[in-house]
């Protein structure tokens, strides 16, 4: 009998029983609150919501992470007057946030365990412009796909980023587990979209006891 272990490629071929479910050639991490935690939580955006008429503020929350704009563009693009260092405001509030973001505490674990099992790995999340870089500089390693709303125009749980998740890893969505810790944007859309999807809690207790 060989005791050569299964090669990467071998193991993505065939897919693998990942937290109970078979044929799993990918794992699609939702971000905030599932891979990172922001730990000084600022609603930056607030004081410029309020500041806006109606139809205003219900075309920014529309458009927020679903383009890819700065933070001095919204007022123009908004066709807007904003009061005197309103901008300055919000800025700051995003800087602190940014300042606190932090990789959640096994994250480190499971992605290696994920790479060590040839299993490839994306990172799905609805996000503002400015919260995408610090993302980026955060993760253990790129991962195989990033879909982040503000570059497709997309948003959790509309179907067509979850379109986007399958297309850049070249996978069917059964061939893909979701997971994440919003119930409608992490396991009830992923599975109409027809991936495997969990809530990260359980993904992470099947991790943890099949490392054991």
């Amino acid at each position: 009998m060989s005791n050569t272990m299964p090669r990467s490629s071998d193991m993505l071929q065939s897919g693998q029983v990942i937290a109970g479910h078979h044929d799993i050639k990918a794992v699609c991490f939702d971000v905030f609150g599932t891979i990172v935690e922001i730990t000084d939580k600022r609603k930056p955006y607030r004081p410029l919501i309020d500041a806006l008429q109606p139809a205003a503020a219900r075309a920014l929350r529309h458009r927020l992470m679903r383009e890819d704009r700065a933070l001095d563009s919204w007022a123009g693009a908004l066709e807007v007057d904003l009061p005197e260092g309103l901008l300055d405001q919000v800025a700051s509030e995003i800087a602190s946030e940014l300042l606190s973001v932090r990789l959640r505490p096994g994250v480190d674990a499971i992605w290696a365990d994920l790479r060590a099992q040839g299993v490839r790995i994306a990172v799905c999340s609805n996000l503002a412009t400015p919260y995408g870089a610090v993302l980026q500089n955060l993760l253990p390693d790129p991962p195989d796909a990033m879909i982040l709303s503000y570059q497709v125009g997309f948003l959790k749980p509309e179907p067509d980023i979850y379109g986007c998740v399958a297309k850049a890893l070249g996978l069917d969505c059964a061939e893909i587990l979701f997971t994440g810790d919003t119930p409608s944007a992490d396991v009830e859309g992923p599975r109409a979209a027809g991936m495997k999807a969990m809530p990260i809690h359980i993904f992470e207790a099947a991790m943890t006891e099949r490392g054991r």
